[in-house]
């Protein structure tokens, strides 16, 4: 098992860089492995923030901000245990969504827009009457 690492080099989660709202599978799979794979991943570290659902806060702090990412390819399964989600918050924690987006260390803010985030009018914009995106306004960082 390969292990892309963001801990310092005392084993301490890395300092919060980069923060990320609606961690799901393509966060864990690409945005996370590749900052665990970064030449300067010991100095960044990832705070994510859930939408709706508080799993996927829970399971990370449950297991100290790290995972085990399956890679399947013709030759068999890989695994490799990523560790560079050093904070797992629920979005209804606004107070420290907002701390931590208040504080001078994070660099950037990294979301992702995938199938969900297709609530378009037929001019492209934002479709804000939906009842999704109005639903989940209030939980943007």
């Amino acid at each position: 098992m390969i292990t892309a690492s963001t801990r310092t080099l005392d084993g301490r989660p890395a300092p919060i860089r980069l923060l990320h709202p609606g961690p799901g599978g393509f966060f864990r799979a690409h945005r996370a492995w590749y900052t665990g794979h970064a030449t300067d991943t010991v100095h960044r570290g990832i705070a994510s923030f859930t939408g709706s659902s508080t799993d996927n806060a829970r399971r990370p702090t449950a297991q100290g901000g790290m995972y085990t990412l399956i890679a399947r390819g013709s030759d068999g399964d890989r695994c490799e245990s990523i560790a560079s989600v050093g904070a797992a918050h629920p979005g209804a924690d606004r107070a420290t969504r907002f701390t931590d987006r208040s504080s001078p260390d994070p660099a950037v803010v990294t979301p992702t827009v995938t199938e969900a985030g297709r609530g378009r009018t037929p001019e492209g914009g934002l479709d804000s009457a939906l009842p999704a995106v109005t639903a989940q306004a209030g939980d943007l960082i």
